[in-house]
């Protein structure tokens, strides 16, 4: 039915959407829907042709979902948003960007690649990945400003993470989500143009000795205005005990040298880290005075004078804490992750002063 309203009279209704999010959502459910009612590979295959054929209906679509469990699935989206006027066999080993023909677009300005639910579903999600590089870079799409992808995978014998950033658009945001890899490993998905880049969102492993944010410095620019980490951790932060909170993990560590030139970031999360210091707050209140909102959360303290140290005075010195923070004129959202006590009124009278000062504050304290 709605198939078939949006092609109704020349696509005339197709020609007003311009996203497919709430589809996207209930592909997964339409999916398994036709599995039931027709078996689990005719339930498949009907599933991407009714979205193809949604896509093709929506000629002005601004933000599209690149959902597909193979390269001739992918082939065929890119058919139906008439980026690409023929088809590369599936035996062919040529790359995409010299087998196809590419048709400019100046419509889409956000590209999702494979959504959650299709993750597991992927056979050849190597192979998949690397066509969507050479589609990225070979297209046209003047107007894209968005990247995301979900859960990504690169196979490193292809050495993907040593390749510079390939992507001549002027991508001003890019989120990635994946439980494989680290940050350089989606490099080449980065602008070229880095002095458009604004906002860097990463959900992943990082490097325990915290070498994934000096990388960073060189394919991100000074202007970035948020960057927000969220790594995978271990332990996983409900976990963290006063006993073993001083233990060096695998957490990505935070080098000071690493947050020493983003003047104009105003959004700065460094979640699930090992290495939030005063030494660190003192570096950011230099480097980036309109901090607006700062996050730490599940991570745990260190002192980078003592690395080594199991002094809770000594690893979170409140007073001097305090004073730092208070001098972040802009700031207004502060979470300080996980503080080493378990006695909850430990910090009261340092969460009233920030209170004070206008901040929403919060903070967690280790299991006993």
């Amino acid at each position: 039915m709605l198939l078939a309203t949006l092609k109704r009279d020349d696509r005339r209704l197709g020609r007003l959407v311009r996203n497919t999010l709430c589809i996207d959502y209930w592909l997964d459910a339409l999916e398994k829907h036709l599995e039931d009612a027709f078996g689990e590979h005719d339930g498949g295959d009907q599933t991407e042709r009714w979205y193809t054929g949604v896509l093709a209906s929506c000629p002005h679509v601004r933000s599209v979902n690149l959902q597909f469990p193979d390269a001739a699935n992918l082939h065929d989206l890119l058919r139906s948003l008439d980026l690409i006027r023929t088809i590369l066999p599936l035996s062919s080993p040529t790359p995409p960007s010299t087998s196809l023909s590419f048709t400019p677009n100046t419509s889409i300005r956000n590209v999702v690649c494979g959504e959650e639910w299709r993750f597991f579903l992927w056979a050849n999600n190597v192979e998949i990945l690397s066509l969507i590089l050479d589609f990225l870079s070979a297209s046209h799409l003047p107007s894209l400003r968005s990247l995301s992808f979900h859960h990504p995978t690169f196979d490193r014998r292809n050495e993907h993470e040593r390749k510079p950033s390939q992507l001549s658009y002027p991508i001003t945001h890019l989120y990635i989500k994946a439980y494989r890899g680290r940050i350089p490993d989606y490099f080449p998905f980065f602008p070229r143009d880095r002095y458009a880049f604004k906002h860097l969102e990463y959900n992943g492993r990082g490097s325990p000795d915290g070498q994934d944010f000096i990388a960073l410095k060189n394919v991100v620019n000074p202007h970035l205005q948020v960057l927000f980490f969220s790594f995978i951790g271990d332990p996983a932060p409900v976990d963290i005990t006063l006993s073993n909170y001083f233990s060096r993990r695998n957490s990505p560590s935070l080098p000071l040298e690493a947050f020493n030139s983003y003047p104009h970031l105003t959004i700065l999360a460094l979640n699930c880290c090992h290495g939030p210091s005063l030494e660190l707050l003192e570096t950011l209140l230099r480097s980036s005075p309109l901090l607006s909102r700062l996050a730490f959360a599940s991570s745990r303290w260190v002192s980078d004078s003592t690395p080594l140290s199991n002094d809770p005075d000594e690893v979170f010195p409140e007073n001097e804490i305090l004073e730092v923070l208070l001098k972040f004129r802009q700031l207004r959202y502060l979470s300080l992750g996980v503080l080493p006590t378990t006695d909850p009124h430990r910090y009261d009278e340092f969460q009233d002063r920030i209170l004070e000062s206008g901040m929403s504050f919060s903070y967690a304290i280790c299991e006993k």
